[in-house]
């Protein structure tokens, strides 16, 4: 199965599975929940995810700053990556950020217990920040897909899913 198609079907059956229980649940219980009981079940061998090896969650990659950002980073970590190979790593063997992942995910979670102007906050972050840098790596690099995922678990249910490629 292609990853653009393991992807969907593990968000999606992700999204299907939220109820009331993870209403305070906060995000990274959250993409934890996702990587390692909707995404893990799905590596098959001789697929694009072949290896469980190939996932990290709060994995490093490689930074890249959006128009106008000055930035002295030169990785940073993402919530859910899925690296091309085993490795699954940023750095080359001479320690060099050369490595890019297939994939991104990469979420912004509203739970009960946020604030409105916190909510504001993370749906706008994801806005202006998250899908212009996975939009922006996606020009980076052509064999990567990005994934910005809204899950709102206050009112239960996914308020909105995005795809780059």
């Amino acid at each position: 199965m292609a990853l653009g198609d393991i992807l969907r079907e593990a968000l999606s059956n992700f999204f299907a599975d939220v109820d009331e229980r993870l209403a305070f649940a906060r995000e990274p219980d959250l993409v934890n929940r996702f990587a390692f009981g909707y995404l893990a079940p799905l590596v098959r061998l001789g697929g694009e995810l072949r290896s469980l090896k190939q996932l990290a969650v709060e994995g490093t990659v490689p930074h890249h700053p959006l128009r106008g950002e000055h930035s002295l980073h030169r990785d940073t970590d993402k919530d859910v990556v899925i690296w091309p190979d085993d490795c699954g790593c940023v750095r080359d063997d001479r320690g060099l950020i050369t490595c890019y992942p297939m994939a991104i995910v990469e979420w912004k979670t509203l739970c009960a217990s946020d604030s409105r102007s916190a909510i504001e906050a993370k749906k706008n972050r994801q806005l202006q920040y998250d899908i212009p840098w996975l939009e922006e790596a996606c020009e980076k690099s052509p064999t990567f897909t990005g994934y910005a995922a809204l899950l709102d678990v206050a009112t239960i249910g996914c308020d909105s899913c995005s795809e780059r490629q």
